[in-house]
Parts: C-alpha cells; structure tokens; sequence
C-alpha cells in the first residue's frame, strides 16, 4: 500500500483547522473569529431593544414587515440563479 494513501485528513487527525484551534487551545489564546463576552452581551441588548420599540412604538409590525421583505430578497435571489 502507498504511503500516500495511510495518511489521511479526516476526523481524529491533527490537519488543519482543528490542529491550529488545539494548538490555541493549549497556549490559552483566542481563535481570531471567537466573540468575547462584552460583543455578545452589546449584541443581545440590541436585539432586546429592537422588541422592546418594535412592542412599545411599532405594534409588531417590524417582524412581518422584515419577513415579508426577506422573503421578496430570496425570490429575487433564486430568479437570477
């Protein structure tokens, strides 16, 4: 059998991605693309803000009229597909 064909890259192996991630893992350091506590925290006020006026100023009107926009945004996506 080949030695080519011995060592593959797949799950279990140190390739890669997964090699560079247990390396940062092992030094204590942060992937590049993680997102620390403060972002996720400042991400869901504004999300919980965004309900509080939707409910408050708007009646609930903002999720429909997204999803109605989202929906007219795919269409025109799958037409020039």
């Amino acid at each position: 059998m080949p030695e080519a064909l011995g060592k593959t890259v797949g799950i279990g192996t140190k390739s890669g991605r997964a090699a560079r991630l247990i390396a940062l893992s092992k030094r204590g350091e942060e992937d590049e693309a993680s997102m620390n506590n403060q972002t996720a925290l400042v991400l869901g006020i504004l999300v919980v803000g965004f309900f509080a006026v939707d409910f408050f100023y708007l009646g609930w009107d903002a999720p429909i009229f997204l999803g109605k926009k989202f929906l007219a945004l795919i269409e025109e996506m799958a037409f020039w597909r």
